[in-house]
């Protein structure tokens, strides 16, 4: 009973994990393997529209990135930066989600703070994967494609306003929405974001492409969870994670150098708390 408490407890104190705390590690030979696959689809993704998209800013420039996440939104690859998609489970429950689906959104005030400014606009697929004894597919983890694109309105071009009062300047604003709906675009949606636009076709061009390679991305982490089982490479997803955390703790927690402030009450004192630790003092 006392290790079933104890299993419980750690369990609750973890509970963005996707595996029991408490179940056998898995391979580390096997999270190696499933480490380099998914930053080899990761970087597929990239190289697919780097070569298939039509602006400057995302052909040329290349400032666009790519990101995989789990079924609880962690990000898996550490290769490049990308949004949050947090913004979308939140508008549409996993359960609601259908293979094919593709979701969009550039609002920087409903994006749970992954959006910047308008011209980054945000690609996000689901994956799916079956799980023994089940017959339906469910969401297993996302891919993502997030870049900054030449333009998408507003009172400059650019849509960079280095005057602006007000985000509005900027172009339009998309909060989260189905973009496709089971591999069949919702060309009124597309219609509107590049009539708003100063370079309608590469806009369309590179939403096709950002579109089409995370769909990619999503056939491929489906073959991964289909040759591992979903059990098992969601146990590896956890082993990396809690590499990273452990990591984290020894490069960089422990050299945080911890001032103490007595008496001081002023707003440069801080108290830093995360999953990890609790750290107060002034900066």
């Amino acid at each position: 009973m006392s290790a079933i408490l104890d299993s419980a407890a750690a369990q609750a104190a973890k509970p963005y994990r996707l595996t029991d705390v408490g179940g056998a590690a898995p391979d580390p030979v096997l999270v190696e393997i499933v480490a380099g696959y998914l930053a080899s689809v990761e970087m597929e993704v990239e190289t697919s529209i780097s070569r298939t998209s039509r602006s400057p800013m995302i052909r040329d420039a290349h400032d666009f990135r790519a990101g995989i996440h789990d079924r609880n939104l962690r990000k898996l690859t550490g290769r490049s930066y990308s949004a949050l998609v947090h913004p979308i489970a939140r508008d549409f429950p996993l359960d609601t989600m259908k293979p094919g689906d593709v979701f969009f959104h550039n609002d920087v005030y409903l994006s749970e703070g992954g959006i910047g400014h308008l011209p980054d606009l945000c690609v996000t697929v689901p994956v799916f994967a079956t799980r023994p004894g089940e017959t339906e597919p469910k969401v297993v983890a996302f891919v993502q494609a997030f870049g900054h694109h030449d333009d998408i309105g507003g009172c400059c071009p650019g849509s960079m306003p280095s005057g602006a009062t007000t985000v509005f300047e900027e172009g339009l604003m998309v909060p989260p929405i189905k973009l496709w709906d089971q591999g069949v675009p919702n060309e009124a949606a597309l219609r509107i974001m590049t009539r708003n636009s100063r370079t309608p076709d590469a806009l369309a061009a590179d939403l096709d492409a950002e579109c089409s390679a995370c769909l990619m991305g999503a056939r491929r982490l489906t073959e991964l969870f289909e040759r591992y089982g979903v059990e098992t490479v969601e146990s590896c997803f956890d082993a990396m994670m809690d590499a990273t955390t452990e990591t984290y703790r020894r490069e960089i927690l422990s050299k945080i150098r911890r001032v103490s402030t007595p008496g001081r009450t002023t707003p440069s004192t801080m108290v830093w708390t995360n999953r990890c630790c609790t750290f107060s003092g002034s900066p």
